[in-house]
């Protein structure tokens, strides 16, 4: 398989199963069946392993022969023998090497002697055989005179049970009368969903599992479920759900296009892990690396093998309460330093506090007083915003509070040392000096302190007897020039560390550079790219680029670590010259069309599916038109000119798209929410507005464009073709018919609020979004925060959720459940509703009882990883559900999940 070996692949198994079932097996359909072919070599790049040639006829062999689909290791094991025999590659030049090739006749007679053979054959006659094999492959039994002709010739001899397994079904795709044409269809839907489960059990990693002859007759069950008129969809479900259920209960995650990188909190692995704005970051004595990660409100801990973790603090929710690791909370937590014994300190901004951190996670306020800002001294002092923190080795605390330099006893007692209340950029004694406004601080072996004046554009130097000099730069020179002392220039430098030989390191958050200062005061770029420029990229000390990097520690080791806030990773700089991502995922940005991780997304939005499986993404302000291989490519509009412009394909323009959806014609309808109007997209990408007028915000009903909407979400359509959207500012659900006519459906002007009833007595709180079910209920996300039901009949009711003063998160049934924000809405054929619960970085299932649990995300913790169980997410915004699988946007991303349990 290719791209992430898995999504893939089963996405384009459907597509060509579609393909197959709508043409039948006669010799008529082998131009239809060539050009899905050709559709799977342009989807899915060639294989350059030749043995992959040999796929479809093992695949024919193990379903002819075991009536069951081939298991990953017997395809490939297959695969490579043929290969190795030089064998033809189809199932009629197989049947006649048979014959005149030895080994393709070993190779083929030896199913007859596998012990799966043994166990289904063993105890039965040629008839049983015989008869079964038909079953396998034609879903009946043989007529009397071919079950005759076939039992006699394994018998005499003359052939072989693999082998005429094998002649069974080479007939059965070769036949034209017209049964031959149904049994044609039939086989190529059971091959088509044969091929689709190895592809699945690869993808899930299930291969383990499919073993022993529970597994076998359970897939054995599903393809003999699979009959001439089923349809892609319902044996990709099946298929789906047995090769899944190898994994046993619970989701499995898989990406299929774009990338999943940015700020997040997710903990994990290096590229699972996420971090939100980083600031600081300290090495302790074993090489586990601690990380302020501000905008978490957390301190992350990196461990020696990568795996990030949450140990202190609690990801997404902040306070000032002291405790025991996650139980404690951060406000801003912008900076940290840790002793010799490995108490980290932290420089808590928002809570105007340093915090201590014992090495077993308990969380105390060392100094300051939550939420009181000041700059008082003594013994229960408070701080106005203390931005950096260091230790010296006698355990006393330095922190820079915007004009000061104060230092902290271990009784919390504050005492400043350098500056007053007033800014400037004086040198001298003590609080005679001035500082304009400081950022990092380092304390050396001898006592000194250096404190980076970052908006002053100069590193400064205090000595033991509190000295403050001018060490490096000059007041209000802006640069990047390196030099001798004053010589050298700075552009906001932030971070600063300080090595065993006295070496300064300081990151310049508008330079994006690394810069050294020896002990002599002489200034040199170490990283970071010249001319100026932003980026990402690892490599060579001086070919690595940062975005905005901030803090910066060393290791016993002498490798130095970067908080890239900007990039929102974790970067090292090891002792040899080489700069690394340690932990977080970097985002590539903007948008492009391609393959897989190839494609790149801005603001992903919501989905909508064809009727072959095709996706169709909002991009920005364009949409995208993304195969079942992974390839993405613009459909309509341009992500990134918004506008209104009625034109084919990338000359339309729009301007803030809502809600997609399909009708059974192939068009897809869409609404434009910053042009007030409904647009169509025929499937050759001509756009046109089918209701409202471009630019004219107001509330009228009528037919075309003498309609007028408010802002709009989403759309749904009915199984008559009607659609229907919400109109947010109207606080209503309008109802678009066949003709566009525009009415009012539900609610309207004069009619906001909450409450339920009927249709003409209901009230809306800003509608966003819409889903239709197979019942004719139309599900209406309203508020923000509530999931509400207009029901076929025309009543109105409040499925789950309470209005938007309750937005949170809570799974539950009806008013005990809480979200944060739902996106998006799609429901399956049992009436569930599936959420994009935005702002939870989380999916959400509805049941039509109002019972709603938690398919994927966590709360507030935004990231991606992929697999099956539990699996974070990113900000999902579009969602859309077919043949089983819930495709869902996370970030600038799309994946697919499968295998969910049912409620």
């Amino acid at each position: 398989m290719k791209f992430s070996g898995k999504l893939a692949a089963r996405l384009l198994s459907a597509l060509l199963a579609a393909a197959l079932a709508s043409c039948g097996g006669s010799s008529q359909t082998g131009a239809k069946q060539s050009d899905a072919a050709a559709q799977a070599r342009q989807l899915v790049p060639a294989r350059k392993d030749a043995a992959a040639q040999y796929q479809n006829a093992v695949q024919q062999l193990y379903v002819a022969y075991f009536g069951r689909p081939a298991d990953p290791a017997g395809l490939v094991n297959f695969e490579n023998a043929l290969s190795a025999a030089n064998a033809p590659t189809d199932i009629n030049g197989l049947n006649a090497a048979y014959s005149t090739n030895a080994a393709v006749k070993t190779l083929i007679d030896s199913f007859g002697i596998s012990n799966e053979s043994k166990t289904l054959y063993g105890s039965g006659t040629t008839t049983d055989f015989v008869t079964k094999v038909f079953q396998n492959v034609l879903g009946r039994a043989p007529q009397s005179a071919g079950l005759g002709f076939w039992t006699d010739a394994i018998d005499s001899g003359r052939t072989s049970p693999g082998d005429a397994a094998l002649d069974i079904m080479a007939g059965a795709l070769n036949n034209t009368t017209p049964q031959g044409l149904l049994d044609a269809q039939l086989v190529n839907n059971r091959l088509a969903a044969a091929s689709f489960f190895t592809g699945q059990v690869s993808a899930y990693n299930a291969a383990g599992g499919y073993a022993g002859q529970s597994a076998a007759a359970s897939a054995r069950a599903m393809l003999a479920a699979v009959g001439s008129s089923t349809d892609s969809a319902t044996w990709q479900a099946a298929a789906s759900v047995s090769a899944a259920g190898l994994l046993g209960s619970g989701p499995v995650t898989e990406l299929l296009a774009g990338n999943t990188g940015g700020a997040g909190g997710a903990d994990g692995g290096p590229s699972v892990a996420r971090f939100n704005g980083p600031q600081g970051v300290v090495a302790d004595s074993k090489g586990n690396l601690f990380v302020a990660d501000s905008a978490n409100y957390a301190i992350r801990k990196i461990a020696t093998d990568g795996t990030v973790s949450t140990f202190a603090g609690a990801v997404g929710v902040a306070g000032s309460s002291d405790g025991q690791g996650t139980a404690a909370r951060f406000g801003d937590p912008v900076a940290i330093a840790i002793d010799n014994v490995d108490n980290l300190y932290v420089a808590d901004q928002d809570n105007h506090t340093v915090r201590k951190i014992t090495p077993t996670g308990l969380v105390s306020t060392l100094a300051g007083k939550p939420g009181v800002a000041g700059q008082t001294d003594g013994l229960g002092g408070t701080f106005w915003a203390p931005a950096g923190v260091a230790v010296d080795r006698a355990g006393v605390v330095f922190v820079t509070d915007s004009f000061m330099v104060r230092k902290v006893d271990s009784d919390g007692t504050i005492t400043t040392i350098a500056g007053a209340e007033t800014h400037g950029e004086l040198d001298g004694q003590g609080t005679a000096a001035r500082f304009y406004y400081l950022g990092g601080i380092a304390v050396d072996a001898n006592d000194n302190l250096y404190v980076v004046d970052s908006m002053a554009l100069t590193i400064r130097k205090i000595t033991a007897d509190g000295y403050v000099s001018t060490f490096a730069g000059t007041y209000g020179q802006s640069g990047s020039t390196d030099g001798q002392g004053s010589a050298a220039r700075f552009a906001r430098p932030v971070g600063i560390a300080i090595d065993s030989n006295g070496n300064l390191y300081v990151t310049e958050y508008d330079n994006d550079l690394v810069r050294m200062i020896t002990p002599g005061g002489m200034v040199t770029r170490i990283s970071g790219l010249l001319p100026i420029a932003q980026g990402s990229a690892d490599g060579g000390l001086a070919q690595a680029s940062y975005k905005y990097p901030q803090g910066i520690g060393i290791d016993r080791a002498g490798n130095l670590y970067v908080a890239d806030t900007g990039n929102n990773l974790i970067r090292k700089l090891s002792a040899g010259s080489i700069v690394s991502t340690v932990a977080g995922l970097r985002s590539l940005g903007g948008q492009s069309d391609g393959t897989g991780s190839a494609a790149n997304f801005t603001f992903a939005s919501s989905m909508a599916h064809d009727a072959v499986g095709n996706l169709y993404l909002v991009n920005g302000a364009s949409i995208v038109k993304l195969t079942p291989g992974g390839t993405a490519t613009t459909f309509v509009g341009n992500a990134g000119t918004v506008g209104y412009a009625d034109a084919n394909g990338t000359a339309a323009r729009f301007n803030g798209i809502g809600g997609l959806v399909f009708d059974a014609s192939g068009n897809l309808y869409l609404t434009d929410s910053g042009n007030n109007v409904v647009r169509m997209v025929t499937p050759d990408g001509q756009v046109s507005t089918v209701a409202g007028n471009a630019g004219a915000l107001a509330y009228v009903n009528g037919q075309g464009s003498a309609a007028r909407f408010g802002v709009l979400g989403g759309i749904a359509i009915d199984s008559q073709g009607n659609l229907y959207v919400a109109d947010s500012t109207g606080s209503a659900i309008r109802k678009i018919d066949t003709r566009f006519n525009v009415s009012t459906f539900a609610g309207g002007p004069g009619h906001y609020g909450t409450s339920d009833g009927n249709v003409f007595t209901a009230s809306f709180d800003y509608p966003s979004t819409l889903a239709m079910d197979a019942s004719g209920n139309l599900y209406v996300s309203d508020g923000n925060s509530t999931i509400r039901v207009i029901t076929a009949a025309g009543s109105v009711r409040t499925v789950a959720g309470v209005p938007s003063t309750n937005v949170g998160f809570a799974d539950g049934t009806g008013t005990a459940a809480l979200f944060g924000g739902p996106a998006n809405m799609t429901t399956d054929a049992a009436g569930n509703v599936y959420v994009a619960d935005t702002n939870n970085d989380a999916v959400r299932l509805v049941t039509p009882a109002g019972v709603v649990t938690t398919i994927a995300g966590f709360p507030g913790r935004a990231g991606f990883s992929t697999g099956a169980g539990a699996n974070y997410l990113d900000h999902p915004r579009g969602l859309t559900l077919w043949g089983g699988t819930l495709y869902v946007t996370s970030g600038n991303a799309v994946a697919g999940i499968y295998n969910m349990a049912a409620p």
